[in-house]
């Protein structure tokens, strides 16, 4: 399985994964939503929204979750009950986003003050957003 990610905002764009991903057409070649690298090509909740939407449906097993981006000190924020909302309706498999020891793993707080403090009140959100969701 490949996984492509909305990763670097100048090469790894929503709209070229998607292209790739559809060009190809392989059952092994997927997206990896990051619920806010979307968020450094445009400081727009929108916009991130729009690009998770189309991502979603093409993912297969790994989903980042993370409330905020930070770019050159500046935090930029998702809404992640918002963003749980765009995954159920791209009927996103429930196993992706919770349930698992390996969702631990991939959840980041990116703050720069008190990260475990951070980290536990992140988990506690994610926890609640996905169980309210599903």
């Amino acid at each position: 399985m490949i996984n492509l990610e909305n990763d670097n905002p100048d090469s790894e764009d929503p709209a070229r994964i998607l292209k790739v991903i559809e060009t190809v057409n392989s059952p092994y070649l997927r997206s990896l939503p990051d619920f806010c690298n979307s968020m450094q090509i445009h400081d727009d909740a929108e916009y991130n929204a729009r690009s998770l939407a189309a991502l979603f449906p093409h993912a297969f097993n790994i989903s980042h979750v993370k409330d905020v981006e930070i770019v050159d000190g500046k935090s930029l924020r998702v809404d992640v009950d918002a963003i749980f909302a765009i995954a159920k309706k791209a009927k996103l498999p429930r196993l992706l986003l919770h349930g698992n020891r390996r969702l631990a793993r991939s959840l980041r707080w990116q703050q720069a003050i008190d990260r475990r403090r951070g980290q536990e009140s992140f988990l506690t959100t994610v926890t609640q957003c996905s169980r309210s969701r599903y």
